[in-house]
């Protein structure tokens, strides 16, 4: 096939590379599928890059750093779940991270900080 003819079928297609520790997978996909394809990536723990932004998703405790040793979680009434909150990272060309809170959820102490 001739560029022209790949253009022509990849027009309107999205590339998107999904990292994990072992493997980097290239995915062509329209645009009905990118969408989905990195929200599946995002929530199984892989790095998404598309156009040179990388995102990831990460769990971090709630702190309060006024505090010391275990105490500076913000733990429940029952003092058995400290407050975790779900981040979007993106990492743009130029090296810029920001972060996005999408959700807080309550954890078990043990389930955040296992090994």
């Amino acid at each position: 096939m001739d560029k022209n003819t790949l253009r022509e079928i990849f027009k309107g297609c999205r590339v998107i590379t999904v990292e994990d520790d072992a493997k980097r997978q290239v995915c062509i996909v329209s645009p009905q599928e990118a969408n989905a394809l990195i929200q599946k990536a995002l929530k199984q723990g892989k790095t998404v890059i598309e156009n040179g932004v990388s995102s990831w998703l990460e769990e971090e405790p709630v702190c309060d750093f006024d505090k010391k040793n275990t105490d500076i979680y913000t733990w429940d009434k029952t003092g058995n779940k400290i407050l975790v909150q779900k981040i979007l990272h993106t990492k743009d060309k130029t090296g810029t991270i920001t972060k996005k809170v999408l959700s807080s959820v309550w954890k078990s102490y043990t389930a955040v900080f296992s090994v």
